[in-house]
């Protein structure tokens, strides 16, 4: 931004209006990239959080069998590997899982990939993971409860997305319909009475 504003000063005395563009300019370049990079983040953890129930409901009946770091680790492999690595949870699960090769508490790996995306979700489930291993409770309860609950707030988000459909459709049909029925219908009518009287 404040480049912009330098090369509109040097390029004043060779072009009068170069000082009235630099500040709209300046003020572009600075807004886009910082709405654009946080329009991406957002798509990114959007798509996070709807890859996450899906790799909940693979983990499940694997970590049954064959334990919680095994099946994570077999399955964001594999969802990478179908996926052509454009899986962004299992990227991310596969980098909290070589952070547990190497001696890190795969919990403590996962809240550390969840805040370093900000993904509140997996933070959440790293967290409950935690403590239903600290308390005894059964890791396969854990994942089938956080399915769940991921798997009901997102249908929630659907529902109020939906709901603001109707208002958009009556405002849709107020001011594109009405008139052209107006127009169509109504005044033809309107001018066939008029000229039977």
């Amino acid at each position: 931004a404040l480049t912009v504003l330098g090369i509109g000063l040097a390029l004043t005395p060779f072009f009068a209006g170069a000082l009235l563009l630099a500040p709209p300019l300046a003020f572009v370049g600075y807004v886009f990239p910082t709405e654009y990079l946080g329009s991406r983040a957002h798509q990114r953890q959007a798509q996070i959080a709807r890859e996450l129930p899906d790799f909940l409901a693979l983990v499940r009946p694997l970590a049954a069998k064959h334990g919680l770091e095994h099946a994570v680790a077999d399955v964001s492999d594999a969802l990478h590997e179908a996926s052509a690595g454009t899986n962004l949870l299992a990227r991310q699960i596969r980098s909290a899982v070589a952070a547990y090769g190497t001696g890190a508490d795969l919990y403590t790996a996962l809240r550390d990939i969840a805040s370093a995306s900000d993904i509140e979700a997996l933070d959440e489930l790293a967290a409950a993971l935690s403590q239903s291993r600290k308390v005894g409770k059964g890791i396969t309860e854990t994942l089938t409860e956080h399915e769940r609950s991921l798997r009901d707030a997102e249908r929630n988000r659907l529902l109020g997305a939906a709901s603001t459909v109707q208002p958009k459709l009556a405002a849709i049909l107020a001011l594109i319909y009405l008139p052209m029925f107006v127009v169509l219908v109504v005044l033809p009518l309107f001018l066939s009475t008029l000229g039977r009287i």
